[in-house]
């Protein structure tokens, strides 16, 4: 039987600037913890110069205050993941009613006219910390109260540049915005005393408590206007991974004070891999590439020009290394991008490899197996 409540979890220390870093430590109010979700106001935006015309927030708002979020135990890092990853979690893993949800909450797909009037005034965002390693699933949730040591979550916060800009794309000048009230809100999970004893034994014997989930490690190019074709070589992908994750943006929308909307994705017509002469992927395109992924999981909006090229027989289970497809170990792995019609700007292509990996919780200790 669980008893489910919620806490909300200050920083350790109140200094709340864009630029700056939040951490936070975990206490033990409960036996289990849950899905972890960042709380905050950003102020209305404050125009600076005469030139700041139609001062606006940039769409998805609250993943993108987020510059990297890093959990230690002990000492030791544990997980790291970006804004990147919380984006890409939403439009990869959830289908289309959940993105609308997850927009909701963190001030997502938003129209420019309607960003504009949000930036008249304070904004309260709630953004969920998807790739935390232990929230995805019941049965993987943190039993907090056998750790020996604290858990740390530090939250570095992007610079505030980073989440608005002025209408038409141009910097924000000396505009000004800033933040308040950040807080983890947190869900507890109470047991009773026989379940608790039940992990407190699992969490002493043999492997201990096993959390599988994904890393990821990402690479971006930069592709010039006027381009149809472009090799774009793999050399920051360096463990085994389940699969690739390719997006593509306007070079414009990815820079400090244009980012107008992270996710406004621009389409590929066909992509391949090779590495040293021999395919890896044939040439496939965008259509087959899209509804692959939706088609097999049922998972992300149909169109969203994500595209995603598995390197397992089955890239659903991650639970173990084996079948996954080290780019390290290649010589000169590649992939090939093409449009059917030149690139009228130039694009910035991210390329992410999810990583399978394994945490331990085993005699009070939160060990990263694959480091």
């Amino acid at each position: 039987m669980f008893i489910f409540d919620r806490h909300e979890l200050n920083p350790d220390v109140n200094g709340q600037t864009f630029g700056g870093t939040v951490d936070f430590t975990f206490k033990k109010t409960s036996d289990l913890i849950g899905t972890v979700r960042l709380r905050g106001t950003v102020s209305a935006i404050t125009p600076g110069t005469t030139t700041d015309a139609n001062p606006q927030f940039c769409d998805w708002l609250g993943p993108n205050i987020i510059n990297q979020v890093q959990v230690t135990y002990g000492g030791n890092n544990l997980q790291q993941f970006t804004n990147d990853d919380i984006l890409e979690e939403i439009f990869y893993e959830h289908d289309e009613q959940q993105v609308r949800q997850f927009a909701q909450l963190m001030i997502g797909q938003k129209s420019v006219a309607t960003r504009e009037t949000l930036a008249l005034a304070a904004q309260t965002f709630d953004v969920q910390l998807l790739p935390l390693f232990w929230t995805h699933h019941i049965s993987n949730w943190m039993p907090i109260n056998v750790l020996g040591d604290d858990l740390h979550v530090s939250i570095t916060l992007n610079d505030v540049a980073k989440v608005m800009q002025i209408d038409p794309l141009a910097s924000a000048g000396t505009a000004t915005a800033t933040l308040s009230n950040l807080k983890l809100n947190i869900l507890d999970v109470h047991l009773t005393p026989e379940d608790r004893k039940q992990y407190q034994l699992l969490a002493h014997s043999g492997d201990g408590i096993l959390y599988k989930f994904i890393d990821s490690e990402r690479q971006r190019f930069t592709v010039p206007s006027a381009t149809t074709s472009q090799e774009l070589i793999l050399t920051a992908l360096r463990s085994p991974t389940q699969d690739l994750r390719i997006k593509c943006r306007k070079a414009t929308e990815e820079s400090t004070n244009n980012q107008i909307d992270p996710t406004n994705y621009q389409r590929i017509d066909f992509i391949s891999i090779d590495a040293n002469g021999q395919d890896l992927h044939r040439r496939v395109s965008h259509d087959e590439l899209v509804y692959h992924w939706w088609m097999l999981y049922h998972k992300g909006p149909v169109g969203q020009n994500l595209y995603s090229l598995p390197s397992s027989l089955d890239p659903d289970n991650h639970q173990h290394n084996s079948g996954s497809l080290n780019y390290g170990n290649l010589s000169q792995p590649t992939i090939t991008v093409e449009w059917s019609v030149a690139t009228a700007v130039s694009q910035i292509v991210t390329v992410t490899a999810k990583v399978p990996n394994i945490i331990q919780c085993r005699m009070g200790d939160l060990i990263k197996v694959f480091k």
